[in-house]
């Protein structure tokens, strides 16, 4: 936990001093520009003041849009797991119901698929590119391989209930895979890392007086956390913020 708190720490510092770099090379470009070195072009200094207004509510605007889709997305992978978790709950209790005796086979099977996916499957998923883990494809065949053994015979009713829930696992599982492989969008942090600079180039005209650089410190150190937020939300399995696979181990207990 400090690790990642550290991380955070380090992370928003980094952007802000990043900016004071970018802000202070702007603002001895604009002296180097300026006649004789004397004071910068009053219609220069309303220019910038009006592109950092302008810049400012652009970069608000589109880190709050980024920030919800992101969020949306760590959303539906914290549903997926919920509903993986309430199937897996299911199908437990399906064969339970069936025999306390004759299913615990299949119910330790279930419970080894479940630890896979939360040992390996959920690491996997943080790769890039994200994929599945043989390891827990293995464990789901000898599941439906066990399931499918033991029902044979059955009424024609209980063996539609038993794959319905083997099928709607599998889907689950893809529907993981698909949310972790989400395109990350890298076009998308060059601009605005553009955008950014330019920020911190309009921000450049000021004179530096405390006041101005704790509300230039905190601004930046502000959006330095909204793009870690973003990077931890576009992650979902892997991270500080990563969703807790443990429910799933919980369901089958």
């Amino acid at each position: 936990m400090l690790g990642e708190a550290f991380e955070l720490v380090s992370f928003s510092l980094c952007v802000a001093l990043a900016a004071v770099i970018v802000g202070v090379a702007a603002r001895r470009g604009l002296r180097w520009i300026s006649p004789a070195g004397g004071p910068i072009d009053p219609v220069v200094v309303e220019r910038m003041k009006a592109s950092e207004m302008g810049v400012a509510a652009l970069v608000g605007f589109v880190l709050a849009l980024s920030l919800n889709s992101a969020r949306e997305l760590y959303g539906q992978a914290n549903d997926v797991a919920v509903n993986e978790s309430l199937e897996a709950l299911r199908l437990g209790r399906i064969l339970r119901a069936i025999d306390e005796v004759t299913t615990r086979p299949q119910r330790e099977q279930l419970r080894a698929y479940t630890q896979s996916v939360v040992d390996q499957e959920w690491e996997t998923l943080s790769r890039q590119p994200a994929v599945l883990s043989d390891a827990t494809d293995a464990r789901l065949d000898a599941l439906r391989d066990g399931v499918e053994t033991m029902s044979r015979g059955m009424d024609v009713r209980v063996r539609e209930r038993l794959n319905e829930s083997l099928v709607q696992l599998e889907h689950l599982r893809f529907r993981r895979l698909e949310i972790a492989r989400r395109d990350r969008a890298h076009t998308f942090w060059l601009d605005m890392a553009l955008v950014l600079a330019l920020g911190a180039i309009a921000s450049g005209h000021f004179e530096w007086t405390v006041a101005r650089a704790v509300a230039y410190a905190i601004y930046w150190l502000a959006i330095g956390l909204v793009i870690w937020l973003l990077l931890e939300f576009q992650q979902p399995y892997s991270g500080w913020l990563r969703i807790d696979p443990a429910i799933l181990l919980n369901a089958v207990q």
